[in-house]
């Protein structure tokens, strides 16, 4: 019987937002480090299972106290991780655009959760203004443990969806601590291994399947699956179209 922390229907939005536009090579960016260029550059920080932004609040602070503009997700917070690497990332996706205080097509104070899903317009490029009045024009994030499968997640679904070419931001720096990015998987050689894959998706829930490559999201695959593979959007952003530098440690 599956664990009672996140019902079964939970799913992630129903657009397809695996492909990502073709879109032409960014020219290089100029990076500053004047405290006001830097109130320009979002961060944020996912923390991982079972998390809470306070595990990840040294970090916050830190790079606040040297001038950049931090955002510590809060939308995934204790048992919510439980939910799903999709699911949170839809919820992360939603926390980002509302911090950024979208202007344009999109209002942010009547937004919801089915439409952080559609794709951006066509027409005049919108802006994002935080509440200080600097615009951002550039983000990187910092995902610890399952955060980081959350931001790769996040990170396409942004990209495919134009919302980050729309409002004229680029991708700068990826970096993940101790992230499953294969999975958790084990090789069943032995019955404690055995029964790792077994357990996992019972005590771990929806997010337990997905970490064993036991769910089938899309065709039959696994989610991890999908977000390694070099057609979706998951993969392209981290390459000559997406960031700067990328750090897996």
């Amino acid at each position: 019987m599956p664990a009672p922390f996140a019902p079964l229907h939970l799913s992630p939005s129903p657009l397809p937002h695996f492909h990502l536009p073709s879109l032409p090579k960014s020219p290089p960016l100029n990076l500053k480090l004047g405290s006001r260029d830097l109130q320009r550059h979002l961060c944020v920080v996912q923390h991982g299972l079972w998390g809470h932004p306070s595990d990840l609040s040294y970090l916050a602070s830190y790079l606040k106290h040297n001038g950049w503009l931090v955002l510590n997700a809060s939308s995934n917070a204790g048992c919510r991780t439980y939910d799903g690497i999709d699911v949170c990332g839809d919820r992360l996706t939603s926390e980002i655009l509302q911090f950024l205080s979208i202007r344009g097509s999109i209002e942010t104070n009547r937004w919801t959760r089915d439409n952080s899903t559609k794709p951006m317009t066509d027409g005049a490029r919108g802006s994002s203004t935080t509440n200080n009045g600097f615009v951002v024009d550039r983000i990187s994030f910092v995902g610890y443990s399952l955060g980081g499968l959350i931001v790769r997640y996040a990170i396409g679904k942004l990209a495919a969806l134009g919302h980050l070419s729309y409002l004229g931001i680029r991708l700068v720096h990826f970096v993940t601590f101790a992230s499953p990015h294969l999975g958790c998987w084990r090789r069943p050689f032995s019955f404690g291994q055995h029964a790792f894959n077994r357990i996992l998706p019972y005590t771990l829930s929806r997010t337990g399947r997905q970490l064993v490559l036991a769910d089938a999201f899309k065709d039959g695959r696994p989610l991890l699956d999908l977000m390694s593979d070099p057609k979706f959007a998951f993969q392209k952003v981290g390459g000559s179209l997406g960031f700067i530098a990328l750090f897996l440690y």
